[in-house]
């Protein structure tokens, strides 16, 4: 079986859109619930309008963590 959580994970990815009005606060509670790799793949293959939301707040949120982690590097010795 490719993906055998894939009920299980559609079912809580709705339980949290539906429980959480804000969409980061969904999406946080689903991460934490479930994973982040599998909240990723199974918001990408919902067809919801909010999952789609979901799934751009968590691509944004790693450009966010990216930039992050450059701009908070030490400076380079000369």
């Amino acid at each position: 079986m490719k993906y055998p959580n894939g009920l299980a994970h559609t079912l809580a990815a709705y339980t949290a859109l539906a429980e959480h009005p804000h969409i980061d606060d969904a999406v946080d509670a689903l991460v934490q619930e479930i994973g982040w790799d599998a909240a990723f793949a199974t918001l990408a293959g919902m067809e919801e309008v909010r999952a789609s939301m979901g799934l751009y707040s968590m691509v944004c949120g790693l450009f966010i963590a990216d930039a992050n982690a450059t701009t908070q590097q030490p400076p380079r010795e000369r």
